[in-house]
């Protein structure tokens, strides 16, 4: 690493790989072989030891997500596991709360929720999670009938198509809009829970 001000040697060639993007002053993601870890190179430290396949920067910074084979987790910038290498999938939703991404005994995308806050992980308060589409929409199954949720705030989309009852079928969204059933007829209804095409056949 070089002082682009005065060209001196900050530090000596000791990693095959560095990158610093979304890393907070000073550090650097390092690699050697294959394996990834964390450089303090400032203090001259390795914080986090070259134990990983990868290492990324999630959105906000505040954590590091890391894999091993194909299970990922967060750690933080001391190596501390914050939560645990076994999901096939972390994504940042906003700065403090993380989708993970697991499979069930049918090999169907079971979905979590890291918190930061409190280093807990939540599972929605229905059935189950059919899809998490974006940061701010899921559907969700209760009871043999299917709901709008938002992860973020922890609440129910609410608006014209759960009036009277909430549909029976719910198909994924695609273009900012999906085909829900209800009493026997299809609507097609945006991400807020607003009718595009009213159930009329």
């Amino acid at each position: 690493v070089l002082d682009i001000h005065t060209a001196h040697l900050v530090m000596a060639p000791l990693f095959h790989s560095i990158a610093t993007e979304g890393l907070p002053p000073g550090m650097m993601i390092v690699g050697n072989d294959g394996k990834y870890g964390l450089y303090d190179y400032v203090a001259k430290k390795l914080l986090v030891p070259l134990a990983y396949d990868h290492i990324s920067v999630p959105g906000g910074g505040r954590v590091l997500i890391a894999r091993k084979g194909e299970k990922k987790g967060l750690i933080d910038y001391s190596g501390n596991v914050i939560c645990p290498i076994r999901y096939l999938g972390v994504k940042a939703l906003d700065d403090s709360i993380y989708l993970l991404t697991r499979q069930d005994s049918s090999f169907r995308d079971a979905f979590r929720f890291f918190h930061l806050r409190n280093f807990k992980i939540s599972t929605p308060p229905y059935d189950s999670v059919m899809a998490v589409q974006a940061d701010t929409l899921a559907i969700v199954r209760d009871q043999g009938t299917y709901r709008l949720w938002n992860p973020l705030t922890g609440q129910l989309i609410e608006g014209p198509y759960c009036e009277g009852g909430f549909p029976k079928l719910m198909d994924y969204f695609t273009d900012g809009r999906t085909t829900i059933h209800k009493s026997g007829l299809a609507a097609v209804i945006d991400a807020r829970g607003n009718y595009i095409i009213a159930p009329r056949y």
